[in-house]
């Protein structure tokens, strides 16, 4: 976040934002917590899949996740936190608690998801699964279907399965901003079929992946991208 845009918050932030506590932390894995969050606000909003919120985890430090679930009637919003590296926002995620309060701005349309099909294709890492536990909530996509490369495959499994995910296919992340041919083939393939498809993650890998898919003949106007992070860089919105 830019400078500007944190004096900005500091003078009328907290006019802004929605006022919640923490009401459950879980540890489902090494590096990934479900975070339950409370608001009496909650109870009245509208929360569409896709939409994401901005959380000041400190001094004005926003940074965004995507709620995969919302319970009106408790006033809770479920958020899928991943600890990628040692930043603020990890280290939020590795030590917030049950009972502590935070400052939320959102939910807010992050990705605009296609309405008019039947079916849709998302390819992303760790940071685009609560994206996809969302999407169950579409209910007019009769097929929707999963492709996440991760750095432990076996731990993302166990996430997957926690949320009760399927159509889900989880390979070994490559090591450089490419995705390896055996990813791909199972991409094309599975975008041949679909009526759009998502990209949604790291930016590099996104525009790698787009440049394949054009060459390879895909329609541009069946892809729709999402930037979550970038090398090099912290807070993206």
């Amino acid at each position: 976040m830019s400078l500007f845009k944190r004096k900005i918050l500091n003078l009328i932030g907290d006019r802004l934002m929605t006022q919640a506590r923490v009401a459950d932390v879980i540890e489902v894995s090494k590096n990934f917590r479900f975070i339950d969050l409370e608001s009496e606000a909650f109870k009245n909003i509208k929360f569409n899949p896709g939409e994401k919120i901005q959380i000041n985890i400190g001094d004005w430090q926003m940074r965004t996740y995507t709620p995969h679930s919302l319970d009106q009637e408790l006033g809770r919003l479920g958020i899928l936190a991943y600890i990628n590296g040692q930043g603020p926002g990890s280290k939020w995620v590795s030590t917030v608690k049950s009972g502590d309060a935070c400052q939320i701005f959102g939910p807010r349309t992050s990705l605009r998801l296609p309405m008019k099909t039947s079916s849709l294709l998302l390819l992303g890492d760790e940071t685009t699964i609560a994206m996809a536990a969302s999407l169950r909530h579409q209910f007019s996509y009769s097929e929707t279907k999963y492709i996440i490369e991760a750095n432990d495959p076996q731990e993302v499994q166990s996430v997957i399965q926690d949320l009760g995910l399927q159509n889900v296919e989880v390979f070994l992340k490559s090591s450089a901003n490419t995705i390896s041919e055996e990813v791909f083939q199972s991409l094309h393939q599975k975008a041949l079929k679909c009526e759009q498809v998502l990209l949604v993650g790291k930016a590099e890998s996104i525009q790698h992946l787009r440049g394949k898919l054009k060459t390879a003949g895909l329609p541009l106007s069946k892809i729709r991208t999402k930037v979550y992070w970038s090398e090099g860089k912290v807070g993206l919105d």
